[in-house]
């Protein structure tokens, strides 16, 4: 079993380890939630060996008890390491909740990057609310809504997902925005996601109505 450098948090769960095979590597990843005040969620990655500029990823996503979530973008190394964490921005965790989090490894395979996802953790404080439902609920225009959790009972994403802004407001967020497309390169991966910056998704209600914007930030990822 891989070893990674110390994260201990009071009132932190970490998940199970994935591995993934890719470019003659094997890289690991599980997920980590921390919560006392605030709640954070991190993806912590290793490769067996130092590897390039640009050759692990990952993306977490921080979720509450009501399967809302805070997701940061998908950053990839940017020198070569063999520890690298990503994690989320901080919310403010009110009295009774639990948050878990789950994420995504990705590694260069010498032409593309392999990805694999990276188990939910346990919840940080009391049990989660149960997301196993057999099919999502349908907006008047005909898409699909709920917390993306319950994604493993249904077998698909919904097309909105249950999110909350950083003032506060809940909605949801399309599925479609809050992805990227996976870097073609490892040199295109450090050129666009090394850096830190970030862009804005609407948060909107059933009706395709505007409440508030979703801040998604790139980069992020600490290499050790």
């Amino acid at each position: 079993m891989m070893a990674y450098p110390d994260m201990a948090y009071a009132g932190s769960a970490y998940g199970s380890q994935v591995s993934l095979s890719a470019g003659g590597k094997t890289y690991y990843g599980k997920c980590m939630v921390a919560a006392s005040t605030t709640a954070t969620g991190y993806a912590i990655t290793s490769a067996s060996s130092v590897v390039a500029n640009g050759w692990i990823g990952a993306y977490v996503c921080l979720a509450d008890s009501n399967g809302r979530c805070r997701a940061s973008k998908t950053a990839y190394s940017g020198s070569s390491t063999q520890y690298f964490n990503v994690q989320t921005s901080s919310v403010n965790a009110a009295s009774g909740s639990s948050y878990h989090a789950y994420g995504t490894l990705y590694g260069w395979n010498g032409s593309g990057y392999s990805s694999k996802p990276i188990p939910q953790t346990p919840n940080a404080s009391r049990a989660a609310a149960s997301f196993a439902v057999d099919s999502y609920p349908v907006n008047a225009d005909g898409l699909t809504y709920g917390s993306i959790l319950s994604a493993e009972y249904v077998g698909e994403e919904p097309d909105l997902v249950s999110a909350v802004s950083e003032n506060g407001v809940e909605g949801f967020v399309r599925i479609d925005d809050l992805k990227d497309p996976i870097p073609r390169t490892p040199e295109e991966a450090v050129a666009l996601y090394s850096e830190e910056s970030s862009r804005t998704i609407p948060l909107v209600d059933l009706d395709d109505n505007q409440l508030d914007v979703i801040v998604l930030r790139y980069g992020g990822g600490v290499c050790y």
